[in-house]
């Protein structure tokens, strides 16, 4: 039963992360010799139905059914040799959901050529998931009212928006491989101002000078996915950034990964005049890279990490947004982000 359900999750995540084809033309091609001229024979003996597939598929095409020949003519045109006995056909292609159609009512002709032509389906399906729920989500100007739909693939302009958390306003980009985005509202942070309590004067008095209240720090954490995040330093040396935070597991053992750039989210930062910054080096615990990090969390340990950016504007004063991209096994990519984070200058 479990491995009926892990089958099942992974197939819904594939589909979550997929093209789509649709079928465009199946007929007779009786001008194409190339069945007459190259014959193939099947298991049978018997000549061999031949389908010249069109395609805008970019990536290799192939057929869940036995292939007895294939051939590429162009990129994105090939013959297949299949039996004349099949009764639908099966297409395939890297991130892209399999198609069956049905064959003519009359079935395949064996000796034949069949022209077929592909089409891509140039939505993907989105996932957006948001915790807490959302009041309102805009996708460049189209209102979400759910967290599941269809999109182009393209960069487009997100709004998230909840009463008493921080709005997010970012630029994200949907593609073929990047369709689920984990968001976790952070709450607004309202400074309470002590309330004046006035005594009875029962004669003039003087009044003593006020004693100035030590500043309390600001902390930055984070709760997703049974992980706490929490920003602890952000030290500017020069024009070299570091950012310094903390990560614990609240679950079981296990890894999660540090993304710099290679996978989607990126780790990168804004500054207060919106100048994006993308770091240089990645640190988890004792490893060091300048790529991607995965580190294996033990439970409730808390595990150091860091960004370190180069060449950043040395009169800046706080970071505006910081968008930390993860990937762990249950979850997929994610991200946190930490916003208003104020720069200790060394």
């Amino acid at each position: 039963m479990k491995k009926i359900c892990l089958f099942l999750i992974v197939v819904f995540f594939i589909s979550l992360n997929a093209l789509e084809f649709n079928l465009k033309e199946f007929r007779e091609l009786p001008s194409d010799f190339q069945a007459q001229m190259e014959p193939v024979n099947d298991l049978d003996m018997e000549y061999c139905t031949v389908l010249r597939v069109e395609s805008d598929v970019p990536e290799e095409l192939s057929l869940k059914q036995k292939i007895y020949k294939k051939e590429i003519i162009l990129p994105g045109e090939y013959y297949f040799y299949i039996t004349h006995t099949e009764k639908d056909i099966t297409f395939e292609a890297p991130e892209y959901l399999s198609l069956t159609v049905d064959v003519p009512t009359e079935g395949l002709k064996k000796g034949l050529v069949y022209y077929v032509r592909l089409e891509t389906i140039k939505d993907v399906e989105v996932t957006m998931n948001i915790e807490p729920a959302a009041d309102r989500v805009i996708l460049d100007s189209e209102v979400l009212d759910k967290s599941n739909f269809r999109f182009s693939p393209g960069k487009y302009r997100l709004q998230i928006e909840k009463e008493g958390y921080q709005k997010v306003d970012e630029i994200i980009e949907i593609s073929s491989k990047n369709t689920i985005f984990n968001y976790s509202l952070s709450k607004e942070i309202i400074e309470e101002k002590p309330e004046a309590v006035l005594n009875p004067v029962s004669e003039p008095e003087e009044e003593p000078e006020p004693i100035p209240e030590p500043e309390k720090s600001q902390k930055f954490v984070v709760e997703l996915y049974d992980f706490i995040f929490e920003v602890t330093a952000c030290e500017m040396v020069d024009r070299t950034l570091i950012i310094e935070f903390v990560i614990n597991n609240k679950i079981d053992d296990r890894e999660l990964d540090i993304h710099r750039k290679r996978y989607s989210p990126h780790s990168r930062i804004f500054d207060e005049a919106g100048n994006e910054y993308k770091p240089q080096t990645v640190k988890f615990a004792n490893k060091t890279n300048d790529g991607h990090i995965t580190h294996n969390l033990v439970s409730e340990i808390p595990t150091t990490a860091s960004l370190i950016f180069q060449k950043v504007d040395k009169d800046i004063k706080s970071i505006s947004l910081f968008e930390l991209g993860l990937w762990a096994k249950d979850n997929g990519n994610f991200k946190v982000t930490f916003r208003n984070i104020p720069i200790t200058k060394k």
